[in-house]
């Protein structure tokens, strides 16, 4: 019993000696209100509706340190996951006698990362859109995934000039050559305040890319543009249709399921009842994905339906 709890005090001293070096190393962060900058972004990173008067009071503590947290955020974005470190803390802290005398103050970088996207959005007024779109160069994911957030929340419903701004900075980024910010663009523009038809060229684009996690955000993302957007003049000729479903036909050869079902549900709103459309989608009927070939039905039962009406038009004479 005595060796064992000896052990345990070694351990405890091991841990706590690790967590001090790795904390030593750490830029110094801002403080208001006599608690750090990282304590007001671990504020921010759960934002669940019981939580409201905390996260006004972080979101203010933020707007008051205003860019100078930035280089900080930063880094916090840039933070890698320690999965041997936060085993041994998580074995620590299952110590009765770690738990009566000592608190870890560990939080796992997925957390943290997470409070430094919501900084970042908070400052988006404050640093503007050409700062977050140069952040769309960094070669970091989480950095590049922050200032596309960013940017998806940096919107006035007063002012329509200002919430287009963001939007066409992250249509800008669907052609970028840094692959996280392409990414990172595709899955935010879902987020995105104001949604514009613009996007839907790229999009398109995106799609045939090399890239398979582009290629699945980009068909999900597309998926809930067309929805918005398929009605609209310039989406309405026959000609840009044939070549939207071009690109949708190919996407049913995808091993991935999420952008199969994606594009049997945009080959169904483009109403383009050619036959090799048609056939197409049986063919996804006996898809091996549940979700797939059920999508496949009511596409099918959708384009039967614009059939109809189309047939049902009086003739011009």
């Amino acid at each position: 019993m005595r060796r064992g709890y000896i052990i345990a005090i070694m351990i405890s001293a091991v841990v706590v000696a690790v967590l001090v070096v790795f904390y030593s190393f750490e830029q110094a962060a801002p403080a208001y209100q006599g608690k750090s900058l990282r304590f007001w972004l671990a504020e921010l990173s759960d934002r669940s509706s019981t939580r409201a008067s905390s996260i006004q009071k972080a979101e203010a503590a933020l707007a008051a340190m205003g860019t100078n947290s930035l280089p900080f955020i930063l880094d916090e974005l840039r933070m890698n996951d320690r999965p041997r470190l936060e085993r041994m803390v998580n074995t620590i802290s299952r110590f009765l006698w770690m738990r009566l005398h000592y608190r870890i103050d560990y939080t796992p970088a997925f957390v943290r990362r997470t409070g430094a996207k919501e900084g970042l959005t908070v400052l988006a007024p404050s640093l503007g859109i050409p700062a977050l779109t140069s952040l769309l160069n960094d070669r970091n994911k989480e950095v590049c995934d922050g200032a596309a957030k960013a940017l998806s929340q940096m919107h006035d419903k007063s002012s329509r000039e200002s919430t287009f701004g963001p939007a066409r900075a992250l249509v800008s980024a669907l052609s970028h050559t840094n692959r996280y910010a392409r990414v990172a663009t595709a899955t935010r523009l879902r987020d995105c305040g104001f949604w514009t038809p613009e996007a839907l060229p790229p999009l398109l684009k995106c799609l045939e890319d090399s890239d398979a996690e582009l290629r699945v955000e980009a068909a999900l993302t597309f998926e809930w543009y067309y929805r918005a957007f398929y009605r609209e003049p310039e989406w309405a000729s026959w000609t840009e249709r044939a070549a939207v479903s071009s690109i949708l036909l190919h996407c049913l050869q995808e091993t991935n399921s999420t952008i199969r079902r994606s594009a049997v549900i945009s080959l169904g709103r483009t109403g383009d009842g050619s036959p090799e459309v048609l056939a197409a989608i049986k063919r996804t009927l006996t898809d091996k994905d549940r979700t797939v070939s059920e999508t496949a039905e009511r596409a099918l039962i959708i384009l039967h339906n614009v059939s109809q009406r189309r047939n049902s038009r009086p003739k011009d004479e």
